[in-house]
């Protein structure tokens, strides 16, 4: 094995990684600095949700934001609802394209939709992420997995037809930042939103 990894090492790539929630900073941070402390490129994409820029910003992580101009849906027919959606992916993939025409990545990671069509424009690798069944995220799925190159999923989680490219794993995305190996509980930050002695 430590002559694999030490092979592998020498092979320094050039990897997107896009966070689409904050959740998915957590995701990705611990691996992030795995693949930093292998002397890996590593560039974060994001688009704008919630608290995740400020989550980078705290952390001092450099990043990029390429997001679509997402079109309210209130009061939208069905059919202009799908052809908002189908425009918002499309300006995503332009921008996206745009970033990396000129100087490819050998790999892109995350849960995005866009980052499955670049890529194999791109003629480059990709791993998109899903712990979700199919028939719950058919948009997503049906949008991004014929262009997956792998599918990183939980055992447990089914992803239709397109089973022969999924790489699955005993566990859940959450463990990949809630797991003893990297979070350690404090007791005192739980002090500050429930009062001691409580039962709820």
């Amino acid at each position: 094995r430590a002559i694999i990894e030490w092979y592998y090492s020498l092979l320094k790539m050039h990897i997107v990684i896009q966070l689409n929630h904050p959740a998915h900073y957590h995701l990705f941070k611990n691996i992030r600095k795995k693949l930093l402390s292998a002397s890996h490129k590593v560039d974060i994409i994001i688009r704008d949700k919630d608290i995740l820029e400020q989550l980078l910003k705290e952390d001092n992580v450099n990043y990029s934001k390429i997001t679509s101009r997402i079109t309210k849906e209130m009061d939208k027919s069905k059919l202009h609802i799908i052809y908002n959606r189908i425009k918002d992916i499309l300006q995503k993939d332009i921008r996206l394209l745009k970033k990396f025409r000129k100087s490819p990545p050998d790999l892109f990671i995350g849960t995005d939709i866009s980052i499955a069509h670049v890529s194999k424009l791109l003629g480059k690798k990709n791993i998109i992420l899903n712990e979700d069944d199919f028939k719950v995220n058919k948009e997503f799925c049906l949008l991004s997995y014929p262009f997956a190159n792998y599918i990183l999923s939980p055992n447990v989680c089914d992803v239709g037809i397109f089973r022969h490219k999924k790489v699955g794993y005993n566990g859940y995305q959450k463990l990949a930042y809630l797991s003893s190996e990297y979070f350690k509980p404090d007791v005192k930050i739980l002090e500050k939103y429930i009062a001691q002695g409580v039962r709820y």
